[in-house]
């Protein structure tokens, strides 16, 4: 008797098993054949909250809680509506991104909300692309699916310079010029450049997070957090790993005074920038060029060299790495060179530039790092970009 009870046990647990997978297979199918989310690329899952409180002792100059909230676009921003008849997109790292300000601080936040102030003749919407890391090589393939994605768009601002270095710097003797060139280039870029894109790039996951299943099944539990639940996702709420990240620099195996040869990755960043600026121009699109600011400079006191972390070399940011750096002095020189570039390709090209990197004042009241913005320092930025955009690209009247 028991035999046969364990028998029919086993068989019923196992028919109830092959039923689901079954179940699933069929609406995995069905999914693909019926309603396919392959043409979706978004820079964040939608709909997804992050919470955070940064503490500042470890992000001075900006206080909490912060939340980071992400609209149907995939993009950090209110939802766009048809009142919105002025629509901007910024692009950019984290810079951009101000991942530890709050939905109401980041500077393309405060951009939108400058222009409303000003022009009552409009409802403009800023949608922020920011993405940590972000360099030209993911602008190239983010800009061209992100209009596409936007019903309409009137300006992209993008501030770009300090990520491009960073990777040169980063990869040191294995850093590729030509990696643009490569036929692999779009396949390797396109996972950095968005979370959420086509299945048909999505080789390197694994086979669960390839289905429509979990892609549907992540939008709809970042609804339900955002909409119904009021939470998010927790990241390293405090800034703790800003902290260790600077520790890491003062553990510094050595630090280089001489740069590397960047004349390869100067070219390769200002063909991105054109590559970009193709395309965006050929939409009817203005842009707005914008250098990168940063707290460095030659007279750094002992608190600001304290606040920096970045320009190492290989796996810098790893837990306790012993990595070797670039001074202050040779990272202020390089970064200044892109800078150079970027101006230099607006001037030709006509395009419109800000400089912000000498409008910005290199102080701890502006970063709280070596190029993150504070809540003024944001503010700032957003003033100078409110202003350009208004002076330099907005029609006088509608």
């Amino acid at each position: 008797m028991r035999k046969r009870r364990r028998r029919r046990l086993t068989f019923s647990l196992l028919t109830v098993v092959l039923s689901g997978f079954l179940g699933l297979v069929v609406l995995e199918v069905g999914l693909r054949i019926v309603a396919p989310s392959s043409d979706h690329y978004f820079i964040w899952p939608p709909y997804i909250q992050i919470a955070l409180n940064p503490d500042p002792e470890f992000i001075p100059g900006v206080s909490g809680p912060t939340r980071f909230r992400v609209n149907s676009h995939g993009l950090r921003g209110d939802e766009l509506s048809k009142e919105n008849d002025y629509v901007v997109l910024a692009v950019g790292g984290s810079a951009t991104e101000c991942l530890a300000l709050d939905q109401t601080e980041a500077w393309p936040r405060l951009v939108q909300q400058k222009i409303n102030q000003t022009r009552k003749d409009m409802n403009a919407w800023v949608g922020n692309a920011g993405r940590s890391g972000n360099s030209t090589r993911e602008h190239v393939f983010q800009v061209p699916h992100l209009l596409d994605a936007l019903p309409r768009t009137d300006v992209v601002l993008m501030m770009v310079g300090a990520n491009d270095l960073g990777h040169r710097l980063k990869h040191d003797q294995a850093y590729d010029p030509d990696f643009m060139q490569r036929a692999d280039a779009e396949a390797i870029e396109i996972p950095r450049a968005f979370s959420v894109y086509p299945l048909e790039h999505a080789n390197s996951l694994p086979p669960y997070k390839r289905t429509e299943i979990y892609a549907r099944a992540r939008t709809v539990v970042n609804f339900l957090k955002t909409h119904i639940l009021n939470s998010g996702e927790v990241q390293d709420d405090r800034g703790e790993s800003v902290e260790r990240w600077r520790t890491n620099r003062r553990n510094a195996s050595r630090i280089r005074t001489d740069l590397p040869d960047l004349s390869t990755a100067l070219k390769e960043y200002e063909t991105n920038l054109g590559r970009i600026v193709d395309f965006v121009t050929a939409r009817g699109v203005p842009i707005v060029l914008m250098t990168q600011p940063t707290l460095w400079k030659t007279n750094l006191t002992a608190d600001e060299k304290n606040l920096l972390w970045w320009g190492g070399i290989g796996d810098f940011q790893a837990e306790g790495a012993r990595s070797e750096y670039y001074s202050v002095a040779a990272m202020k020189e390089a970064l200044e060179r892109y800078n150079r570039i970027l101006l230099g390709y607006c001037g030709r090209s006509g395009v419109f530039c800000l400089d912000l990197a000498s409008e910005l004042p290199r102080t701890t009241e502006v970063f709280y790092d070596d190029w993150h913005f504070t809540e003024y320092g944001s503010e700032l930025v957003a003033e100078l970009v409110a202003n350009f955009v208004e002076e330099q690209v907005l029609p006088e009247s509608r």
